[in-house]
């Protein structure tokens, strides 16, 4: 009788938690980056008792930005201890895997932990500013290029807006009733051109003003008067409950659902393979449109409902886009968990999530979103003063005297991106209702807050240190109203100190202890960026005030 051989009991993978990954990143679970900046990447083999080689096995784009698998060997910094510097070339999403050999390469295991990802984002959104045009009560397209050099002259560097493709009887921007085709109110009556000719003249002049164009773009549902779904119903999701037979778009809403009788969901799940491909290429058509002239600009797409988009074809477009225009930012309006942050933006290559800094209206829950965001490395959050969604900043806030104090936080203690809706700059009183044909100019407000968003704007766009994640330190003590910080790079060279207060009524005093600035150097003076005075401060503990809704931002020198 023969008997059988014993299998031996090897692992091609590294036990769980043999390798340990330490790199310069809050985040482990997504690694972010920009092109043309390395990345730093170090690893630990724990309880190593002979030489061994590490490599990392990834799909990195080369210098020709042709994106290969190959393997990258790590170099050893000390017995055990192995890093890599690597610049990347081109964005998009790309991963890796840590592999490791004991015997020269005759033979590799697996780190066991998960492949890791590192999401490269545009150069161009470092101190992204977008300033949201309303088209429906801006005019004509003749219009909007004349309110473009009025955007640039206060700071903003992008433009977005709201979708300009022709509105069904609802006179929603966002119920369309052609994808392809411009609203007629938009177009200027003394042009001869078509709308998608003086649509690209406006595009020429963004362009020429240095202005990023952030076009919205739809892809969940679509106008019940639409040619797609007229000619194409079987394109949409059926219910039988409705009239026409096609299912009706909503959100929820203090835990309500709200439907809208205007829009009906498109079928990406169509059961028939045929007809499925036919909507996913026809849709992909209508984003490719539209981020050919947000590229064009060095701009991006907005899109809108993410959260209650097709995941897969999510995937597809995204995945499309980021090969046809690697440089295109995508942003999300994307209300979901962590979790599913985590899991979506780098499946579906997002660059910017939509904060959303207006539901924490008071100091202590606002500093805690803050101290959030800043944990969390591997996402990225546009943080706008409010959005045509919300309210104005004084229906958000209280009064519209928060419009400079809440700018202040959003573009100076998140991350570097943020903006504001029209009508802000001159401190409207109410939102803009952005639905039916308006075609007139808003009545500005009485208040004239240009110069100051100019202002700071320009510190964003010239101070690295609000660029950045992980670098703000909360020295307010948890004050009631005010929110304090101060933020600085790793050598302490350029070291801000922010102070606001939020309170609508009344002034307030926060007391500081020099200690937990955390700076490498005991006594400074303090330069007010908004007057020009300056402050030194030669006592440890010392205080400051601030009137109702006030900002302060210093300068700290040595």
């Amino acid at each position: 009788m023969e008997r059988r051989p014993i299998p031996v009991l090897k692992s091609a993978y590294g036990r769980a938690g043999e390798i340990i990954f330490a790199h310069p990143y809050q985040d482990e679970k997504i690694i972010r980056t920009i092109r043309d900046t390395g990345i730093y990447l170090e690893i630990e083999v724990t309880n190593v008792k002979k030489k061994i080689i590490v490599d990392i096995f990834a799909d990195f784009p080369d210098e020709q930005q042709k994106v290969k698998w190959k393997n990258y060997p790590m170099d050893e910094l000390s017995p055990g201890r192995f890093k890599l510097d690597y610049k990347f070339s081109k964005c998009g999403l790309f991963e890796f895997k840590i592999k490791y050999s004991f015997d020269n390469g005759k033979t590799w295991f697996w780190d066991a932990g998960p492949v890791r990802k590192v999401l490269v984002d545009p150069p161009t959104m470092k101190s992204l500013r977008i300033y949201t045009l309303i088209p429906t009560v801006s005019g004509t397209i003749s219009d909007w290029k004349k309110m473009l050099p009025g955007i640039r002259e206060s700071g903003f560097n992008a433009v977005h807006l709201l979708p300009v493709t022709r509105m069904g009887s609802s006179e929603s921007p966002y119920s369309a009733v052609n994808l392809f085709e411009l609203d007629p109110s938009f177009l200027d009556p003394d042009d001869n051109n078509d709308g998608i000719t003086q649509f690209e003249g406006f595009v020429e002049e963004a362009k020429k003003l240095g202005i990023k164009l952030f076009l919205d773009i739809v892809v969940n549902h679509i106008s019940n008067e639409s040619n797609l779904a007229n000619d194409c119903s079987d394109w949409i999701v059926k219910d039988s409950n409705e009239k026409d037979g096609l299912k009706r778009a909503g959100c929820t809403h203090n835990n309500s659902w709200i439907k809208w009788e205007d829009l009906v969901l498109v079928n990406y799940a169509h059961n028939d393979p045929g007809i499925s491909y036919e909507i996913w290429n026809y849709m992909y058509h209508y984003v490719d449109f539209w981020g050919n002239y947000a590229d064009y600009t060095g701009g991006g797409l907005r899109f809108d409902n993410l959260h209650s988009s097709n995941s897969m074809f999510m995937i597809y477009i995204t995945g499309k886009l980021k090969i046809d225009y690697p440089d295109l930012i995508l942003i999300g309006e994307y209300f979901s968990s962590k979790e599913n942050f985590y899991k979506n933006v780098p499946d579906w290559q997002l660059n910017l999530i939509l904060g959303n800094p207006w539901e924490y209206r008071a100091a202590p829950d606002l500093r805690r979103y803050l101290r959030n965001i800043h944990t969390q490395g591997g996402l990225k959050y546009f943080l706008p003063l409010t959005t045509h969604d919300t309210g104005s900043p004084a229906e958000e806030y209280g009064s519209v005297c928060s419009t400079m104090a809440r700018y202040v936080i959003y573009a100076l203690m998140g991350t570097g991106q943020t903006g504001i809706v029209q009508g802000s700059e001159t401190g409207i009183e109410k939102k803009i209702h952005f639905i039916g044909r308006n075609n007139k100019a808003v009545k500005s407000g009485n208040n004239d807050f240009r110069e100051m968003f100019r202002i700071v704007n320009n510190i964003l766009e010239e101070e690295s240190v609000f660029q950045e994640i992980g670098n703000i330190n909360f020295i307010d003590n948890n004050h009631s109203s005010i929110i304090g910080v101060v933020r600085s790079d790793i050598a302490g060279k350029s070291a801000w100190l922010l102070l606001v207060n939020l309170d609508i009524y009344k002034g307030a005093t926060i007391v500081m202890n020099q200690k937990d600035f955390r700076l490498p150097f005991r006594w400074f003076k303090l330069v007010n960026v908004l007057n020009g005075r300056e402050m030194n401060i030669t006592d440890m503990v010392f205080d400051i005030s601030l009137d109702q809704c006030e900002a302060k931002i210093f300068r700290i020198k040595e």
